[in-house]
């Protein structure tokens, strides 16, 4: 038997990290260290997912031994024990719904000292259903409140009919002695609030679909109360949603002004008839001298067989057809704001398509797609445009706006953007109106703008050939980026053509080759 006194705790960590994730539980009876992380391994997470003897196990052990309890700072809920939405009614009156919530709070900053997969199954094992899911509920609502470091709270529903007790529960998680509405914690602790509004389809079936709309309204009316209690502490917002008109009724009801908020992404179909567009650019005007980094995107982060019409690309035009400005009203537009704070814009484009050519003079692939981003955001450092490829005029108007009134280039330290051509010509204007930046990120469909019976093999060694009898000696490019649609559905990197730039480079370069796909790496060009 060893007597020696133990290893030091820095050296108990160095050696966790050698070993896999699964040993710690394996080391648990060494010493009190390694018994105190495998326990907080195991209960730091509490997946509520089936009602099975397993889950009464963990319920009841939280319950019962407080040092338990305490252990726990995440619980997820996605319960696989409610009836299908359409078994019928289950347990009395059972109401539909669809959504996933996702809330962090950050109660203090803890450093996690093991990290491990996060997707990991913890603390629950599929099991067979053998007991009444009333008093599993029952346990876990008694359990919970007994968690006073409770930070993180997933909640997933799925189309499952909510059954009384069940409502009951997602209740009880809310009262004044859960532990997430502890005022002294939660109240000034949450910073991140990201939801998604999915639709339910339950709003395709005839006798439900208006009971459907109704619980979705209230449910979106709702949220108002939760932001404003969190208005002063929130500094970043993040929705996503299919529907035009859910976005619209949320950020109508959102709280006028959020004074801490630094961050926001917006990703929603756009429509002209859900009027969506002059809320928006309230709340963006109201946040304005704030905003450090803003997303918006026509589309919402899951796959949706709704698209946006050419709604989004008039309103983020710099200039919109004055046929259309009485109706509705382009005093709204994006061109009209001012982000003088803002450093990370992430936009994605959307042309505007031929149909318009009554409203639109030169609806062509050269016209304006946004307005002067040296006016509309001074101090940006990063922009990322996406969606659209950009013609070598586009890319000049860009670089154009992006510059100061002298020429002689802004503050921008990176950029990803997709150009139609790849062209020399798109370095020589960025070296010499952009000398600041720093990481460039390309995404090209082609090396010519005209049919030709060439090879892109050949198109390539023209374009090296151009490209090394240029030099920038002051353009200080530090990342480099150059890749093309793969038949994967992924961006390629080219090598070649990346050492061909950075040879025209006064300094060295980091070139990005990796793949970001399931491809294989010598699939790319060496």
């Amino acid at each position: 038997m060893f007597t020696t006194l133990d290893l030091p705790v820095e050296l108990w960590l160095e050696i966790l990290s050698y070993l896999p994730k699964s040993a710690l539980h394996k080391l648990i009876g060494i010493n009190r260290l390694l018994f105190e992380l495998a326990l907080d391994d195991i209960y730091e997470e509490v997946r509520f997912i089936t009602d099975d003897k397993q889950t009464e196990k963990i319920f009841l052990q939280m319950e019962r031994f407080p040092s338990i309890a305490k252990r726990v700072r995440r619980l997820l809920i996605r319960p696989t024990f409610l009836p299908a939405m359409d078994a019928g009614e289950a347990g009395g009156r059972a109401h539909s719904s669809r959504a996933r919530i996702t809330i962090k709070e950050r109660l203090f900053p803890r450093s996690n000292l093991l990290k491990y997969n996060p997707f990991e199954p913890r603390c629950t094992v599929e099991g067979r259903r053998d007991l009444d899911t009333g008093y599993i509920l029952q346990l876990a609502e008694k359990a919970i409140k007994l968690c006073p470091d409770l930070q993180d709270l997933t909640v997933i529903l799925h189309d499952h009919m909510l059954t009384k007790p069940f409502i009951s529960f997602l209740k009880s998680l809310w009262k004044s002695d859960s532990p997430l509405m502890n005022p002294q914690k939660v109240l000034r602790s949450l910073e991140s609030f990201s939801i998604d509004l999915a639709p339910s389809r339950f709003e395709a079936i005839p006798k439900r679909a208006e009971e459907a709309t109704n619980s979705s309204h209230r449910a979106l009316v709702s949220l108002r109360s939760f932001f404003s209690l969190f208005r002063d502490s929130i500094t970043s917002i993040s929705i996503s949603t299919h529907s035009a008109h859910y976005f619209r009724t949320l950020i109508t009801y959102l709280p006028l002004r959020f004074p801490n908020l630094k961050k926001l992404e917006v990703l929603t179909i756009f429509k002209v008839s859900a009027h969506q567009t002059a809320p928006l650019f309230k709340f963006l005007d109201e946040h304005s001298g704030q905003l450090e980094h803003l997303t918006i995107k026509p589309f919402p982060r899951q796959t949706s067989f709704g698209h946006t019409d050419d709604w989004y690309a008039i309103w983020i035009s710099p200039s919109p057809p004055s046929t259309l400005v009485g109706e509705h009203s382009f005093g709204t537009g994006f061109a009209r704001l001012v982000l003088p704070k803002l450093q990370y814009l992430d936009i994605g484009l959307r042309y505007r398509r031929i149909q318009h050519v009554p409203h639109w003079a030169n609806p062509n692939v050269n016209a304006k797609l946004l307005p002067n981003l040296n006016m509309l955001a001074p101090n940006l450092r990063h922009l990322v445009l996406s969606d659209v490829a950009l013609s070598l005029e586009r890319v000049d108007d860009l670089v154009e706006s992006l510059s100061d009134d002298g020429g002689s280039g802004c503050g921008l330290e990176s950029m990803d953007i997709i150009v139609t051509m790849l062209s020399p010509h798109i370095f020589d204007v960025l070296s010499a109106k952009l000398p600041g930046l720093k990481k460039l990120t390309i995404q090209h469909w082609a090396l010519s703008d005209v049919r030709t019976q060439e090879t892109y093999n050949e198109l390539m060694l023209s374009f090296l050939e151009a490209i090394r009898a240029r030099r920038y000696p002051g353009w200080m490019l530090r990342y480099l980026r150059l890749t093309m649609m793969a038949t994967c559905g992924k961006p390629h990197p080219n090598m070649v053509m990346m050492k061909g730039v950075a040879e025209a480079l006064s300094s060295g370069v980091e070139l990005d080759g990796r793949l970001r796909c399931g491809c294989i790496d010598n699939f790319t060009y060496a």
